[in-house]
């Protein structure tokens, strides 16, 4: 692969990734078809913009400065490390647009395509920066007979480096003895601030999470699993 030449064949191989140039327009508050036009010299950003660029690609900020001060002299990053975005309110219209999905969306489809929407705002959110943060859906595993629940089964994954941004469809199954099963069983949300220290649940968290946390998916006080949510921070 060339190496690119310019700030704007940089931006073209990282927003050919459908995902990626979503997030990027999120957190530039731009159309995704404004990055497109950025990249084809149909438009020119404002300088503004370009710093916050800088911010929401952290890995590749040394890749884009020196080629964004070849075309833009006059540009300056806001800062020489990278701060992390105050976290945003979520807009009113996401609960619209997740609402309208609910009432809109074939049954079939309805679980995955609101879980999907409702992680990337999250990761969005949370990790403005990419610094590294999984989000999963923990799931009731209904059993084979009786009504007593016995396990649960992770069913969905988003996440910034080091873990992969689309998780596969997942397989693992979970007991009491885990942070999601203990979660479920209280009904209540728990963190874990420090993974280095002594916890109770050693086993069932991803690799490389230095903390982590969970909270139960409830409705009508009833418990249909959780969201569980790992860190590369302390």
């Amino acid at each position: 692969m060339e190496k690119p030449q310019t700030w704007r064949d940089l931006l073209a191989e990282i927003i050919r990734n459908p995902d990626e140039k979503r997030r990027i327009a999120r957190a530039l508050d731009v159309n995704p078809l404004t990055l497109t036009r950025w990249v084809h010299g149909e438009s020119v950003p404002r300088l503004h913009n370009l710093r916050r660029l800088l911010e929401v690609v952290p890995d590749q900020r040394a890749r884009f400065q020196p080629l964004i001060v070849k075309e833009f002299g006059e540009f300056t990053p806001a800062s020489s490390e990278f701060t992390p975005a105050p976290v945003k309110s979520i807009p009113v219209t996401f609960y619209s647009y997740v609402l309208n999905l609910s009432s809109t969306i074939v049954p079939e489809q309805r679980f995955w395509s609101i879980c999907n929407t409702v992680l990337h705002e999250a990761l969005n959110q949370l990790d403005p920066g990419r610094l590294g943060l999984q989000l999963s859906i923990i799931l009731c595993h209904a059993p084979s007979y009786g009504h007593t629940i016995r396990c649960l089964r992770e069913r969905l994954g988003l996440g910034t480096p080091p873990w992969e941004e689309q998780m596969e469809p997942q397989t693992r199954f979970l007991g009491a003895e885990s942070l999601a099963g203990y979660v479920v069983s209280i009904n209540r949300p728990q963190v874990i601030a420090n993974l280095n220290e002594k916890h109770e649940f050693p086993n069932h968290l991803p690799e490389h999470a230095l903390s982590a946390a969970a909270a139960p998916i409830l409705y009508a006080s009833r418990s249909a699993g959780c969201l569980l949510v790992a860190s590369t921070k302390t």
